[in-house]
């Protein structure tokens, strides 16, 4: 929200600045070019020094949020399991569940499924994973391991 409000006023600045070349420009002399340079190298510079500002301010959001990411308990499976998601790792630590999960997040959060049954009505293997003193019971997924349903 903060960086918008930054451009947005480093639009307008800039905006303002132009406007301002263009009136010099059209109502000066043909001779002040050095003037409409300056400006424009003025203009170059101030875009610049907000860039670097707000370059500046998202390495510290980053930085900051970095240090709340670390000790949480999703932080800690992100380190087991590196090539899932951070925000996949989040939910799992709330121990959610959604379509779209690999079945290994789910064995992860749960253990080991009590049952796993095997089904093919002709194009490739389904499975059903069941525990039984859980809520829901069943996830079931196609041989990816993606879950595509539960119940």
């Amino acid at each position: 929200m903060k960086s918008t409000k930054h451009l947005i006023i480093a639009l307008i600045m800039l905006i303002s600045i132009l406007t301002l070349i263009a009136y010099i420009h059209n109502n000066s002399p043909k001779t002040s070019k050095t003037n409409t340079e300056y400006l424009k190298q003025v203009i170059r510079q101030k875009l610049e020094d907000s860039a670097a500002q707000e370059q500046k301010r998202q390495d510290s959001v980053a930085r900051i949020e970095e240090k709340a990411w670390k000790g949480t308990k999703a932080s800690k499976i992100w380190a087991k399991h590196s090539n899932w998601s951070k925000d996949a790792c989040k939910r799992i630590a709330k121990n959610e569940y959604w379509i779209g999960m690999d079945i290994n997040m789910l064995i992860y959060e749960r253990g080991n499924p009590d049952d796993v049954n095997t089904s093919n009505y002709g194009s490739g293997n389904e499975y059903q994973y069941c525990w039984h003193n859980e809520e829901p019971s069943c996830f079931y997924s196609k041989e990816d391991g993606i879950i595509t349903a539960y119940n």
